[in-house]
């Protein structure tokens, strides 16, 4: 239901960054708002919107910043009942850092860890740091996908999963220099300070 939703937040905010905006990496990465109707702020705990189309509102203090953080990008990288530290995290290495992943090696069987009462996904995922079939290539994605994990499979913020408390640390790693970070309004603050970062998104708008 808040499919429509969602990708209207996000051609109203492009629309609005390159036409009404600065057009910057920067605002693109860290903007403190949104374009949200009704569901969409309902979904983001934000009060007062009832248009039934986009209107531009300020995020709550600390919970989003830019493109990273809308319910779209989150969404399209999870999985059904799920978050996926995986796709988030291999989105940023690969189109925001321009960094291309090799295909897992023949023969690994590609299981997502099923959700399990009592586990957070970072607990579930850990199987990834200690499998040398996989943690070559998960060490580039996980530990940059966990910071996202204050957002659910359909990008609604939690600060919990079941009764643990979210640990949103990350790290990226075998960059220029190791970068932790913690939760995506950090991430994202980074990445926006990013030479790197500014030339691969130039890279992807130019091709």
């Amino acid at each position: 239901a808040l499919r429509d939703s969602m990708a209207k937040e996000t051609s109203a905010f492009i629309d609005h960054l390159f036409w009404e905006g600065d057009g910057s990496v920067r605002s693109l990465l860290t903007s403190d708002h949104a374009f949200a109707d009704q569901s969409l702020a309902t979904l983001y705990g934000i009060p007062g919107v009832t248009s039934a189309t986009p209107v531009r509102v300020q995020h709550l203090p600390g919970q989003r910043a830019g493109i990273l953080t809308q319910a779209s990008f989150l969404t399209l990288n999870a999985h059904t009942d799920q978050t996926s530290p995986v796709h988030r995290g291999k989105f940023v290495r690969e189109r925001l850092l321009c960094q291309q992943l090799s295909s897992p090696p023949p023969g690994v069987d590609i299981i997502i860890p099923p959700v399990q009462l009592g586990m957070t996904t970072r607990e579930r995922f850990a199987i990834h740091s200690t499998d040398p079939f996989c943690a070559g290539c998960h060490k580039l994605m996980d530990p940059i996908g966990f910071g996202f994990e204050n957002y659910d499979g359909i990008g609604r913020y939690r600060t919990t999963e079941g009764d643990e408390a979210i640990d949103a640390r990350g790290e990226i790693v075998d960059t220029a220099s190791n970068t932790p970070f913690n939760g995506v309004v950090e991430l994202a603050a980074g990445l926006a300070d990013s030479e790197r970062v500014h030339e691969c998104i130039a890279r992807h708008f130019l091709s």
